[in-house]
């Protein structure tokens, strides 16, 4: 049996003192040798006592190490992690989320394997799935993100059935080769709190990288626990698409312009009896309903088949309503996106 690799997990935290411990008791909790692991917690310059939480857990797990980083930012406190890990294989997961026992083995055995058949291979990664204390909201949003309709071909929101190469791992659930990340020179600190992932996923595969997701490194995550919060982290992902664009015209893809068409479809139909009072021709109306009608009946037949699929029906106007929000508050976020600077956000995180 080959000797287990030494390996650096960096948890990346600002302000998370209320899951924290569950995030770093789940560390302590793996089933992989301690003396072949650390844990390296990055605050980023928290103002609640996610600090101090971390500081007092040392006492019964010593591989835990305490980081402090001043500079704001999602991008350059995953750059403090890698820069203070010991090691050249780094794991990452976010505070607000639990490892199962044998997260840490999985990842390492699946990493172990896929590159003594290629080096090419540069990160591991697995999806996420929620706690079992969850919300009724939680259970209608992972009903929405099982189909790319709701979830854009994301890993973290539907569990692959088989080991799959995939274009981006969410650094939420992701082990990497510390040098290949080092040779495409880190996170991009000019992307502030969103996206750097995507960044990192789209550049290790332009040096022609493989990245590949193992079903089986589960981890659990807390998504947003209501509708508005869901929003609110729906137009940052938008906002964050539209900074990759103005950095490298390669992340523009077609679809990207949905969530706009579908805003553009919205204002479309305000102006409608605006119209009607001027008299317009009837077809000239209609013509400009169109365009959300047809948005309107296709998001209702998919969320028909998202919630039948999952044996959900009783879920279907709120899944539809899911789908609503989440496309026009992407959409939403590229339009702030075009307006803000790039890595304008870690000035008031």
């Amino acid at each position: 049996m080959d000797r287990p690799r030494n390996i650096s997990v960096v948890v990346i935290a600002r302000n998370e003192e209320k899951c924290i411990l569950k995030c770093l008791e789940s560390l302590a909790a793996q089933d992989y040798p301690r003396e072949f692991f650390e844990v390296v917690l990055v605050d980023n310059a928290s103002t609640d006592s996610t600090s101090t939480i971390a500081h007092e857990f040392i006492r019964t797990f010593p591989n835990l190490r305490v980081v402090e980083n001043p500079i704001r930012g999602v991008a350059a406190t995953r750059n403090a992690g890698i820069r203070a890990a010991k090691h050249d294989i780094v794991a990452f997961i976010d505070a607000d989320c639990e490892a199962t026992v044998s997260w840490l083995s999985t990842l390492e055995r699946v990493f172990r394997e896929e590159t003594a058949n290629d080096s090419k291979v540069a990160a591991i990664g697995g999806p996420n799935v929620m706690p079992d204390d969850t919300t009724h909201f939680r259970r209608v949003v992972a009903v929405a993100v099982t189909n790319y309709y709701g979830n854009h071909g994301s890993v973290q929101a539907k569990v692959p059935g088989q080991r799959i190469e995939v274009d981006h791992l969410p650094t939420l659930n992701v082990m990497y080769d510390k040098n290949k990340v080092l040779e495409v020179g880190l996170f991009d600190e000019k992307q502030g709190n969103i996206s750097e992932d995507v960044d990192m996923s789209h550049r290790l595969r332009s040096k022609g990288y493989r990245l590949l997701c193992e079903p089986s490194a589960v981890i659990s995550h807390r998504w947003r626990e209501d509708i508005w919060s869901w929003m609110r982290n729906i137009e940052v992902y938008g906002k964050g698409r539209t900074w990759l664009m103005k950095k490298d015209r390669t992340h523009i893809k077609p679809q990207f312009a949905a969530p706009l068409l579908l805003l553009l479809a919205c204002l479309m139909a305000l102006v409608v009896p605006m119209l009607c009072v001027l008299e317009l021709p009837e077809w000239f109306c209609v013509l400009l309903l169109a365009p959300l009608s047809t948005y309107v009946v296709l998001t209702l037949l998919m969320s028909i088949y998202a919630c039948v699929s999952n044996g959900k029906p009783q879920y279907i106007p709120e899944v539809f309503i899911v789908y609503t929000v989440t496309h026009l508050s992407y959409g939403v976020g590229q339009i702030h996106g075009f307006l803000a600077k790039r890595g304008s956000d870690t000035s008031h995180r």
